[in-house]
């Protein structure tokens, strides 16, 4: 059978967690998950191939899929948010589950089962889930969750109350290594050190957001890229310019991703 790869998300750094969805057959829909990791919980593993992970029988498709440096958040067929890595303080399921199952099994995560979820982020020590209701939720540790829920460590998925709205509608998260963003509908919202959030101009819609060098950048529905400054004054100016390896300009982005949230590429 012929494997056909749909998406591939790649974290790199101390730990590096990748993952790659194969749809397998040319005439079947059924997904494959693929990961590969270089360090484990017990040490250093000089591993670069891939391996299938473990999935619930009711997984048919991968939807959504994010890859942090020592976890993989991924959604099936129908939005249910499943979890699967080396440490499952933030993967949001039972230590005791993930034990028995091993580091290769996928894990449904409890907390947000019966919701749809509609944007997923893998961070350093974090995770963050949206469902379909805008609700935002995070778990882990780190300074971005005692600026997101009050509490540096939450083993399970907690909501998020964003400050100046309560019941402000969350649209899209990313999570990096000490700083974590949710979009909503009238604002960017970021947690790190310090909470900070930015007005999005109203005639701007963002479909994509990435963390580059500590800080959040976007893509709109136009194709255009901004890098997103906490000044006010700065938050959404020109468009970024980019140049082709032909030296051709770039008129118009359709993807762009982050290595160790230091290093972007754009298709």
């Amino acid at each position: 059978k012929r494997n056909f790869c749909e998406k591939v998300v790649v974290r790199l750094g101390v730990i590096a967690m990748a993952a790659a969805v194969l749809r397998s057959g040319a005439q079947t829909k059924q997904h494959r998950l693929l990961w590969c990791g270089r360090q484990t919980r017990a040490g250093t593993e000089n591993n670069e191939d891939f391996h299938d992970m473990k999935l619930p029988e009711s997984v048919e498709q991968i939807g959504l899929l994010s890859a942090g440096h020592d976890h993989v958040l991924f959604t099936d067929q129908d939005g249910q948010l499943y979890a699967a890595g080396h440490t499952p303080e933030y993967m949001g399921v039972d230590e005791s589950t993930w034990n028995q199952a091993g580091r290769d099994a996928a894990h449904i995560v409890p907390a947000l089962i019966g919701s749809k979820i509609v944007s997923v982020a893998a961070g350093m020590y974090q995770s963050i889930a949206i469902t379909d209701k805008g609700h935002a939720y995070m778990w882990g540790h780190g300074s971005s969750l005692s600026k997101a829920l009050g509490d540096s460590s939450a083993r399970e998925p907690k909501r998020v109350v964003l400050r100046g709205i309560a019941d402000e509608h969350c649209l899209l998260a990313v999570a990096g290594g000490n700083l974590s963003a949710i979009l909503s509908t009238t604002k960017l919202h970021f947690f790190g050190h310090d909470y900070k959030c930015i007005l999005v101009p109203p005639t701007l819609t963002l479909k994509q957001l990435v963390i580059v060098s500590g800080t959040v950048v976007a893509l709109s529905d136009h194709g255009d890229v901004y890098w997103c400054s906490t000044s006010e004054s700065k938050a959404f100016g020109d468009p970024m310019s980019f140049r082709a390896i032909d030296g051709l300009s770039v008129v118009r982005v359709n993807h762009i991703s982050a290595v160790d949230s230091s290093y972007m590429y754009i298709t």
